[in-house]
């Protein structure tokens, strides 16, 4: 993998994002994200669709520095968003929400209880495992860690922040892996169709 030396949520991180595919648009891809289409996401990366800031995305973003605090304090390390391109396929990208050399660590802040209720359980949402594992592809890493965190009172002081480990599913790596080359091929043929560069 190779580092690439920019700040997420930038405008030339979002044009970054858009030339690949990032971990937040493989659940699209598998097939599991709810919110989003396979045909959605093209529309997206051909600029035809704009991938709109809801209310969930603003207050993940509101909270993130504060999570990420206190994920470094438990652990005792530094642990910086990075961004990374594969170096299997340039069009691969992942964004982490921290990384401390070895692993790496992706935040949530669900705005319902029930992906936090999982995420007590050790479990990780439908729609998020496959960022978690197209990152650990991108990344080469065997595991990383998942992060919620709830602002809801339903939930005691203790167990408002949750973090554990999420390892490396090789088999489901391999079927995202061929469906992110799908993606890919009827993207540049579309890019091809409309005279654009192909990616």
């Amino acid at each position: 993998m190779k580092e690439v030396n920019l700040e997420q949520n930038s405008d030339d991180w979002l044009i970054w994002r858009q030339s690949g595919i990032g971990g937040s648009d493989a659940s699209t891809i598998m097939g599991d994200n709810p919110f989003k289409s396979w045909q959605d996401l093209l529309e997206e990366k051909l600029g035809i669709k704009h991938n709109e800031t809801n209310a969930a995305m603003m207050r993940g973003t509101r909270l993130e520095d504060s999570v990420r605090e206190m994920v470094e304090e438990m652990y005792g390390v530094s642990l910086p968003a990075k961004c990374f391109v594969s170096s299997d396929y340039s069009w691969q990208r992942a964004s982490v929400d921290g990384w401390s050399g070895l692993f790496f660590i992706e935040i949530k802040c669900p705005q319902t209880d029930g992906p936090h209720w999982k995420a007590l359980d050790n479990k990780v949402p439908d729609y998020y495992y496959a960022q978690l594992q197209h990152n650990m592809m991108v990344t080469k890493t065997s595991n990383c860690r998942y992060v919620s965190y709830t602002e809801s009172e339903n939930f005691l002081h203790k167990d408002k922040l949750k973090v554990f480990i999420v390892n490396q599913d090789s088999n489901y790596q391999q079927a995202l892996l061929r469906e992110e080359k799908r993606f890919m091929k009827e993207l540049n043929d579309l890019r091809k169709d409309a005279g654009m560069e192909v990616l």
